[in-house]
């Protein structure tokens, strides 16, 4: 028996004793101070810790409670403008169909006041601090991809290890670059579009501004307060955030499914992790089940997250929820704060704080009213449950194009829905077919080879293994001018301009022939006149007016013809005689002034006659600048692609190229 139990220990001790070595060290950083982020991930390192890992998480909302192999590193009080929400009554008087600009505004507002001040939480922090002093090592880092990389920027200045990026929504548009994903304007969704897939012209048009400002401008100003941050806390450190971001960012995990945000193009570095922090529901509270058992025709949920405040909102509009509640057959469980109205209790019950998901998922829950969080419309897909959307900001424009385009449920703007639209609209969502849509589409979201949690754990060891895969995708490497042909497009030209300029240049042999036999016989040489005076009445009046005359008439001899031209020179009147001499003597003294500055006052050379060739022939001149700038774009193409001859030319420093012995050439 003995040797049973020894038996027993030793393998027991082995296993533990390889789980241990199995065991990898993760860290994340999460600087956003937006609590319904980092609670998109949270479930993936308190998983990770519960399965031996060691996770240390860098964010602004620690657990309430330790948990093993789970250290939290606090940052200080976040920033309050991060977060800040605007009360519903303000949404009232925003015109629904400028609120994605407004939202748009507000990201930018974000990126430029809101991102430095956390990069600088996040670097100067004295618990920060203390973890770097610490010199402990990590196998895998996560980064929050939102509206900056300070993060990204963090994670390359102080390990090694390689990068993992993840998302509370769908990709932002600068990150489909770092994975060498073509965005493509006129058929995927935008972030900040209600639009959805396949947006109208005007819709294309508006996306691809928004697309160009939220990359480029937004970007740049992104990556110099970044810049602005380190150089004060890390002076000397150098980066470039898009390079750091293709080369150190080995996955990304987005918070997206096909089955609700449509089908997009997915890498081996993309992972779509939507419905992660999703676990199982349990029973709901004595109060809140009977209040869903006794309702004979169901549920409706209602909820706009933890940042609106339903009481906020003025008491007509107020009003115009309750009024359609009242209108029908269901009973309301409704999410706010403050009861700030008198409710029918047995048709409407509120409550400060519910377990949505637990709600949503018991079998009388026919309806769902959301603001369309990324984690709210989860939860919906997840349990089976229509929606009504009322998107305000964020990812929720994108959310709520997603839910009309899948049939999930309906769009209403909040500003202009009343009674009417309401009662319509969930009418709509509880009846048969939407009820069957739903839970239609919520099989898609389940069947999955593995359930989300732990797709993204296997992917996270994958890359703590592997820190060089998975491989990337070769558009990755490629620049923009690359990724677009406009190289492949300049070498065409090229070949277009150098053809045309040779059949050119072979035009003018002959011409350099005869010009060389004429200098060679000493014949000095005149520029032709343009005019011919001697034929001029005849070639710009009489022989036109004759043909115009005659024209279509066949004759049956010279002497016939002959006579209809002088029959026809006969009628010509006095007065229109006078005009023609008069025009004639004209041409005669342009022809005089031609030759006298021509070919008197100057003798043509072999040099003359072609500076004039060039003058009366410009497309030599335009297909020869043409040929050289394509020649310069191509020069700039190869500066900026990495590793090529021309950007390490240009990358020496300047003192290295003045100290060359070939700096005159």
């Amino acid at each position: 028996m003995w040797t049973s139990v020894f038996s027993y220990l030793t393998l027991l001790t082995a296993i533990l004793h390889w789980q241990r070595s199995q065991a990898i060290n993760v860290l994340g950083v999460f600087s956003v101070p937006l609590r319904s982020h980092y609670m998109a991930f949270k479930p993936l390192f308190e998983e990770l810790a519960a399965r031996g890992h060691r996770v240390t998480v860098i964010s602004h909302y620690p657990n309430e409670r330790p948990l093993k192999n789970f250290k939290d590193v606090v940052l200080g009080d976040p920033n309050p403008q991060a977060s800040r929400t605007s009360d519903m009554c303000f949404y009232e008087t925003m015109d629904s169909n400028i609120l994605h600009l407004y939202n748009f505004y507000r990201h930018m507002i974000y990126i430029t006041k809101v991102s430095r001040q956390d990069c600088k939480t996040l670097l100067t922090d004295r618990n920060v601090k203390e973890l770097l002093s610490s010199g402990e090592r990590f196998d895998v880092i996560f980064v929050e991809q939102f509206t900056s990389d300070c993060g990204l920027v963090f994670a390359e200045a102080h390990y090694e290890a390689p990068i993992i990026g993840i998302t509370s929504h769908v990709l932002l548009p600068w990150t489909y670059s770092k994975l060498g994903i073509p965005f493509q304007i006129g058929s995927d969704s935008f972030y900040f579009s209600s639009a959805g897939e396949n947006p109208s012209v005007l819709r294309k048009v508006e996306n691809l501004i928004l697309h160009t400002i939220f990359t480029k401008v937004g970007g740049w100003i992104a990556e110099k307060a970044i810049r602005e941050v380190f150089n004060e806390n890390l002076p000397g450190f150098e980066f470039d955030v898009e390079q750091l971001g293709r080369e150190r960012m080995k996955m990304v995990f987005s918070y997206q499914h096909f089955s609700l945000t449509g089908a997009r193009l997915l890498a081996p570095q993309l992972l779509e992790i939507a419905g992660l922090h999703i676990k199982q529901p349990k029973s709901l509270p004595d109060e809140i089940e009977r209040f869903v058992n006794e309702a004979e025709h169901g549920v409706i949920y209602v909820s706009f997250g933890s940042n609106l405040q339903p009481h906020t909102m003025t008491i007509e509009k107020m009003k115009i929820f309750l009024d359609a509640f009242m209108k029908i057959p269901q009973k309301i469980i409704w999410k706010m704060s403050n009861e700030v109205i008198a409710v029918d209790k047995s048709k409407i019950l509120i409550k400060k704080w519910l377990p949505q998901l637990d709600i949503l998922c018991h079998p009388k829950v026919v309806g769902f009213i959301s603001h369309c969080g990324m984690l709210g419309t989860s939860e919906a897909v997840h349990c089976g449950v229509p929606v009504v959307s009322m998107p305000f900001f964020g990812d929720q424009f994108s959310n709520a194009a997603a839910i009309r385009q899948s049939g999930l449920g309906r769009v209403l703007n909040f500003q202009q829905v009343d009674t009417v639209m309401l009662v319509e609209a969930l009418t709509n969502i509880t009846s048969n077919e939407m009820q069957e849509k739903a839970k239609k589409i919520s099989q898609l979201w389940h069947d999955r080879p593995l359930p989300a949690l732990d797709h993204a754990i296997y992917w996270t060891e994958y890359v703590a293994r592997n820190p060089t895969a998975p491989h990337a995708l070769p558009s990755k490497r490629n620049s923009y001018l690359q990724q677009s042909l406009l190289d492949v497009y300049a070498v065409f030209i090229i070949l277009i301009v150098a053809l045309f300029t040779v059949i050119y240049l072979l035009s003018y042999i002959p011409w350099l022939k005869q010009l060389g036999f004429l200098e060679g016989q000493k014949i000095e040489l005149t520029g032709h006149t343009p005019y011919s005076a001697d034929v001029t009445p005849n070639n710009f009046y009489l022989f036109p007016s004759v043909k115009n005359k005659l024209r279509g008439q066949c004759f049956s001899s010279r002497e016939v013809a002959v006579d209809a031209f002088k029959m026809h020179a006969l009628e010509i009147s006095q007065s229109e005689l006078k005009k023609c001499y008069k025009n004639w003597l004209q041409r005669m003294q342009n022809a005089y002034r031609f030759f006298e500055k021509v070919c008197i006052k100057r003798r043509h050379s072999m040099t003359a006659f072609m500076t004039d060739g060039l003058t009366y022939r410009p497309i030599l001149g335009l297909l020869l600048f043409l040929e050289l700038f394509i020649i310069g774009l191509m020069f700039t193409l190869d500066c900026y692609r990495p590793g090529s001859s021309t950007s390490q030319l240009l990358a020496k420093p300047t003192s290295d190229m003045l100290s060359s012995p070939h700096r005159r050439a």
